[in-house]
């Protein structure tokens, strides 16, 4: 979570999750949302954030 109106550095995200995890668990690619999308009961709508994911790949 950032807060507003901060940067985020998707690179470095990535540097931190390869030290952590190692190579073979760091993401590709990073994207940057305002918000996780959720269902009508609160929990995260992971089909949503997939099809977002796959969204951005297309551009």
């Amino acid at each position: 979570m950032v807060h507003e109106g901060a940067r985020v550095d998707t690179t470095e995200i990535q540097q931190i999750v390869r030290r952590a995890k190692g190579a073979h668990q760091t993401p590709k690619v990073v994207h940057v949302i305002d918000a996780l999308p959720t269902t009508l009961v609160g929990k995260i709508d992971k089909k949503k954030l997939r099809e977002l994911g796959r969204g951005e790949q297309d551009r």
